[in-house]
């Protein structure tokens, strides 16, 4: 189903064939992948697949008129802080514009269900970032190794000491710049919200990774959200 309204502003990649119309009407009808398609500057969702409801219990209307923050309700939230940290990382990068990520999404009626998602941005004729997604559910099992349940829980205690001892060596403006990266700002929006520029916004998130010896932004959000409590 297509956002009419979202449309009427983003419908360069739908009427110059990138995504035809006729294309997307057959995944409405016969496909079980959820298939979306967003606007990152705006955050509008311009079409999610009618498949939804089958999948995942909500209609397509759910998400238009909920949005964004509708969105963020249905991502568990041990998932959530990988996804954001992925997405964001998407848009600060020139090449290798694409993700492949195992989350869990709440039904309708309640439970969580696993979902493979496979993400792309690209740049539009108005130079400006899409997002093209799919959504489809796979089976995954958690197993646990109870023989390795001591040593795994002194490793954790380790890690958490030596990741205390790191958070230790943030200075208040990077804790600032940190929340903001954990809300869900790209480069750009950091400069704005701090009156620096890009250039700085971009070495402040670096040093972030670099003195929290994390590998990227998803594991610096996830830091944060259990380190910073944010």
């Amino acid at each position: 189903m297509l956002n009419t309204e979202a449309l009427s502003t983003n419908s360069d990649s739908i009427s110059n064939g990138v995504f035809p119309k006729v294309t997307l009407e057959v995944f409405d009808r016969f496909s079980s992948t959820v298939l979306f398609y967003f606007n990152t500057q705006t955050e509008e969702l311009i079409y999610v697949s009618d498949s939804v409801r089958a999948t995942n219990g909500y209609s397509p209307q759910d998400f238009f008129s909920g949005g964004m923050d509708f969105l963020k309700t249905l991502v568990h939230e041990e998932d959530y802080p990988v996804v954001l940290g992925e997405y964001l990382n998407l848009l600060n990068e020139s090449r290798n514009r694409s993700r492949t990520l195992e989350l869990r999404l709440r039904h309708a009626q309640g439970h969580w269900v696993w979902h493979e998602v496979d993400m792309i941005v690209f740049t539009d004729s108005d130079q400006s970032n899409r997002l093209f997604g799919m959504a489809k559910k796979i089976s995954r099992t958690m197993y646990k190794d109870s023989s390795n349940a001591d040593e795994n829980r002194v490793c954790g205690q380790m890690e958490k000491k030596q990741m205390e001892e790191y958070c230790h060596s943030v200075t208040r403006r990077e804790r600032e710049v940190l929340h903001l990266i954990a809300d869900g700002l790209s480069a750009k929006q950091l400069a704005d919200k701090l009156y620096i520029s890009v250039h700085t916004a971009i070495n402040h998130r670096k040093n972030l990774i670099s003195k929290l010896h994390v590998k990227n932004t998803a594991e610096l959000i996830k830091v944060a959200s259990t380190y910073f409590q944010l």
